[in-house]
């Protein structure tokens, strides 16, 4: 049976940033994932852009139907709600980074090396890999 007075973070590297010492392979390991993500975006991003047209830098296709448009707008809506970095961002920003000494169930006490900064870069670092992985979807 799963406790809900403890906190949990997400199964991924960019908790490793918020528990980890900030000299540690953890953490090191944690920022260099994101730095790979965010270099292979930067390359796709790159290879999809052409800022040498003016008219249409980013490609995207011309004289497309009403109906077409209002069905990218729901796409896009639904892949923010499925994309689970930008969620676990959302989830974090509203658990909140609780430090409260008598509270054993608060962050701080169950990942006694956590950070409010840390947990900042964490959300930040996040939501930014998974806003321009959206991006580059679209």
């Amino acid at each position: 049976m799963v406790d809900f007075t403890v906190r949990y973070l997400p199964e991924d590297t960019f908790s490793f940033i918020i528990y980890s010492r900030v000299c540690s392979r953890a953490f090191f390991l944690a920022i260099l994932v994101f730095s790979f993500q965010v270099a292979v975006y930067a390359l796709l991003a790159y290879d999809i852009t052409d800022l040498t047209n003016e008219i249409n830098p980013f490609k995207l296709p011309v004289n497309v139907e009403m109906p077409v448009r209002i069905a990218e707008a729901f796409a896009i809506v639904v892949a923010v709600i499925t994309q689970d970095d930008v969620q676990q961002a959302l989830n974090l920003m509203r658990d909140g980074y609780d430090q409260d000494p008598m509270n054993h169930s608060s962050l701080d006490q169950t990942f006694p090396k956590a950070t409010k900064a840390k947990w900042i870069l964490s959300i930040f670092l996040r939501a930014f890999e998974g806003f321009f992985g959206l991006a580059l979807t679209f």
